[in-house]
């Protein structure tokens, strides 16, 4: 039986060997001239920018105006960006919530009784503190949303998908004296 499982064993991995081709990882491979998102030990800040080259040593990233190296040992993290999105509901959302709760303390700490001094006079005027903070939360809850709306319309941000930067992982069956041994390398 146990030799069974070792045949098996044996034959699968030399297939995998016989194909030639190495293993990848799961990730994309990320490519010159695509944008990337490197984050590195040595600071919190992301670079985000261009992909130039990377080699061995280091990852190469043109960020706005400058060319910066990431040396791969500080990588924590590559990115690529799948595409641009724009959020004009989220917007809507936020600037909703955020005026109507603006509008409802300003409309209840300016009210003010009405006092009538002729016909008409108080016509539209607010009642009550409450009155008064309705009014505010629709006026500014409006005023709010619609500036939340055009910010989100108007606003960019990217999506980020996990990659690698030419990284991959080959099998070997390597012979010894009286049996056979599994190399595993990483390439970048």
């Amino acid at each position: 039986m146990r030799a069974k499982t070792l045949i098996t064993s044996l034959v699968g991995l030399a297939l995998i060997v016989a194909t030639g081709s190495p293993l990848r990882a799961q990730q994309p491979t990320i490519a010159a001239g695509q944008r990337i998102r490197v984050r590195s030990s040595d600071t919190d800040q992301p670079a985000v920018g261009t992909l130039v080259r990377a080699d061995s040593e280091s990852v190469w990233v043109l960020r706005e105006r400058d060319t910066i190296a990431v040396p791969r040992k500080w990588i924590r993290g590559v990115e690529i960006s799948t595409g641009t999105y724009r959020s004009p509901l989220k917007g809507l959302g936020i600037g909703l919530v955020v005026g109507s709760g603006i509008g409802a303390l300003v409309g209840a700490l300016s009210y003010q009784p009405c006092e009538s001094h002729g016909f008409g006079d108080c016509f539209l005027a607010p009642e009550s503190r409450g009155q008064s903070a309705a009014i505010g939360t629709v006026f500014f809850g409006a005023l709010g949303g619609s500036l939340g709306l055009l910010i989100g319309t108007l606003s960019k941000s990217d999506r980020w998908t996990s990659a690698s930067v030419g990284t991959s992982a080959q099998i070997r069956i390597v012979p010894r004296r009286d049996r056979f041994g599994v190399t595993l390398s990483l390439a970048h």
